[in-house]
């Protein structure tokens, strides 16, 4: 069962929820809903935000519609803008398609014009004891979702509060695979809702010509950072970083990463006197490569001399520089060449242990 993003549900929720119905006469007033007629899709929003993962951004907008999204409120927690536009000011104008979903962690978001029937998704109790439900539509499977033009299995769930002025937008189901490391970096997907599966308070289903063609793709695969990061001048002592003998060098990429698609070949490591010293004096380690036990997105590169726990050896200090063809892939196959990153030399130093 899907828990992120997260939408949970108490008795007490449900009940205060249906009480703000009833008290109000004109739902449309309160919440900008358009009850009449069928199940529009209004906007479909794709995660792709890399500062908080809290903003979405619009893959679809409905034309010439005025309930569909434009200026919006940002998430609490967001650094951004405290506000930004999700679909245009001017109706006749789409959204461009989204080419950036975050490859390890991204989901889909389809807005509607009306709440849906509840009967969308199942509520599952979470066993806390507390009566909190999480949704998922894992059984009901109310929508498609591919990926390079491969059935993708998903869960999610229904969100029937937000409105077009609110973050996160609703109502609208929210889409996401279950696996997206079985997903390669850079892939093609295209999300869209299965014929009479979802419908409306009044049992109208979603338009046919507004199940499919929603499309947008996932980031290609990049290096995010390394560290510690390459100085920027290898003269300068005093902008050589110092690390700890058990921090091995770390290389993070945007998705999760195959540590064993780079090769020892591809990585040369020289304990060095200094940093601007020339490469040939240096004396060659023998690279240890692992899988980083924190971050399934990275690498952690580490000297085998070491000792056991240990990433490095004190008081010496380390050039890593990388071959000009070193290659690492994703989990699903994605390739990334490292000479795209243009790294620089990677230099550190090793306190000495402390007597």
């Amino acid at each position: 069962m899907l828990v992120y993003p997260s939408r949970q549900v108490t008795q007490g929720a449900v009940v205060f929820g249906m009480l703000a119905l009833t008290a109000c006469t004109d739902p449309t007033l309160r919440t900008d809903l358009r009850p009449d007629g069928p199940p529009n899709v209004l906007a479909v929003l794709v995660q792709n935000d890399t500062l908080d993962g809290l903003v979405e951004t619009a893959t679809f907008c409905r034309l010439n519609d005025d309930k569909r999204p434009d200026l919006v409120g940002a998430p609490a927690g967001s650094r951004g803008s405290s506000s930004f536009n999700v679909c245009d000011d001017d109706l006749s104008v789409g959204a461009t398609e989204v080419e950036d979903a975050l490859p390890a962690n991204w989901y889909a978001r389809i807005m509607f014009d009306e709440l849906l029937n509840p009967s969308v998704e199942d509520l599952v109790d979470d066993l806390s004891g507390d009566g909190t439900s999480n949704g998922s539509l894992l059984n009901t499977q109310p929508a498609t979702l591919q990926c390079a033009g491969v059935a993708v299995p998903y869960d999610g769930y229904y969100a029937p509060n937000g409105n077009r002025v609110t973050s996160p937008l609703g109502p609208s189901l929210v889409i996401a695979p279950l696996d997206p490391d079985a997903i390669p970096s850079g892939s093609e997907c295209l999300v869209g809702i299965k014929p009479n599966k979802v419908f409306d308070k009044q049992g109208i289903a979603v338009p046919e010509d507004e199940l499919t063609g929603y499309k947008f793709k996932t980031a290609q695969l990049s290096l995010s950072a390394t560290a510690p990061a390459a100085p920027a001048v290898l003269t300068d002592a005093t902008k050589i970083p110092k690390i700890s003998k058990t921090a091995p060098l770390s290389l993070t990429f945007n998705a999760a990463i195959d540590s064993a698609s780079l090769s020892l070949t591809e990585v040369t490591i020289l304990t060095v006197a200094t940093c601007d010293a020339n490469p040939a004096t240096g004396l060659p380690v023998v690279p240890k490569i692992a899988a980083n036990t924190k971050d399934k997105k990275s690498i952690s590169i580490s000297d085998t001399a070491a000792a056991a726990m240990e990433a490095w050896v004190p008081g010496k200090t380390y050039l890593v520089t990388f071959a000009a063809d070193a290659e690492v892939t994703d989990k699903a196959g994605a390739v990334f060449a490292l000479a795209d990153a243009e790294l620089k030399p990677i230099c550190f130093s090793i306190p000495a242990t402390t007597p």
